[in-house]
């Protein structure tokens, strides 16, 4: 943050003191100004957080001073969850509890999209840190019935059809990157009522994140896209959270991701865990976009002392798929006129194409 009378850092720091143990947070603080922060020694400060609601919070903490104008003090989670923004709304102050004065002249700063900062680092801990491993000796409690840790072991994502090459016995896939990245054994797709075949990784576009599979599994149908959004319309979701087939309805809340993306869009429809690559339809059932679970991973972040959810989940839009499709010389059909459907018909055309995605099932 950089303003005139002081430029300031904020920083969100975790750590796990040894493995299997709970994840701690910490706060880091740092100004060029603070050339009176001496390392090791402790500090006694508040953290203050406004949203414009009114809703105030007040966090009296104990930091330990630092090198270069660096301070840190460790928090827990509804201190995280209280400075976490997507959308710029939260104030925030530092304030001396021996004298009640602010560090700054300026009342205070604005603590806009910094739960896009936190949500990068719990994902990134979900991924690489072996507390949350599916293979942890130990899951937390509820524990799950025998097949529904088997399912959770394998289960990694959903897909769906594009085409396939005339005269070819090969169909392409699309599916999420994240989805298929760091698959240690084969990579399998399946329809529910039959056994999987196997995919192999046709294309990767890891900054859209977006990956092509290419299969020998017989396609019941083949989607078409539409390319423009309306912020408002309703959407239906399909995939295989958890392993299962599901059907959800929610609307496009915004046609562009965060920091004005314009290859994401933001929506209300419910995604889990396993959505990953799934289609988002709209009423007449084109496909206008591709799930990335992000409600899924916020879910995952909470339960492992994260940003609380803000209620908005993001797809991919048609446009950026079909452009990773171009790029591959990869055929793909679009409408622009169709007959609505009704919900119950959007599900069974979104059955024909969609696929379940897996690793060594």
């Amino acid at each position: 943050m950089h303003y005139d009378l002081l430029k300031a850092k904020i920083s969100f720091i975790t750590a796990y003191p040894k493995e299997g143990t709970e994840k701690l947070w910490f706060v880091g603080l740092s100004s060029p100004e603070w050339t009176w922060i001496k390392s090791s020694t402790a500090y006694d400060f508040a953290i203050d957080t406004q949203r414009k609601s009114g809703e105030t919070k007040n966090w009296p903490l104990v930091f330990t001073g630092g090198q270069n104008g660096f301070m840190f003090a460790k928090v827990n989670v509804d201190i995280v969850n209280s400075m976490a923004s997507d959308y710029g709304d939260i104030l925030f102050n530092i304030r001396n509890l021996k004298n009640n004065q602010y560090l700054a002249q300026r009342d205070s700063w604005n603590l806009g999209k910094s739960a896009a900062a936190i949500r990068t680092i719990v994902n990134c801990l979900r991924d690489r840190s072996p507390t949350v491993a599916t293979t942890t000796p130990t899951p937390p409690p509820p524990a799950a019935p025998p097949s529904q840790k088997e399912e959770s072991k394998s289960s990694v994502g959903s897909g769906f059809f594009v085409s396939k090459p005339m005269g070819s016995d090969t169909a392409y896939v699309v599916t999420n990157f994240h989805v298929i990245d760091g698959c240690k054994s084969e990579v399998r797709v399946r329809y529910p009522v039959y056994q999987p075949v196997n995919a192999y990784i046709h294309a990767v576009d890891p900054s859209n994140d977006l990956a092509l599979l290419s299969t020998k599994l017989p396609a019941s149908g083949f989607p078409s896209f539409r390319l423009s959004l309306k912020q408002g319309e309703q959407i239906a979701s399909y995939g295989f959270p958890y392993g299962n087939a599901s059907f959800t309805m929610g609307n496009v809340t915004s046609v562009v991701g965060l920091d004005n993306n314009t290859s994401a869009f933001q929506m209300s429809a419910p995604v889990q865990p396993g959505n990953s690559g799934g289609p988002l339809l709209d009423m007449n059932g084109r496909v206008i976009g591709m799930a990335q679970s992000i409600l899924g991973t916020l879910r995952a972040a909470e339960a492992l002392g994260g940003a609380i959810p803000q209620n908005v989940n993001f797809g991919i839009t048609a446009t950026t798929i079909i452009g990773f499709l171009q790029a591959h010389s990869v055929d793909y059909r679009i409408d622009t006129e169709r007959t609505k459907f009704e919900p119950e018909q959007i599900a069974e055309e979104a059955k024909k194409f969609t696929v379940k995605i897996t690793c060594g099932e």
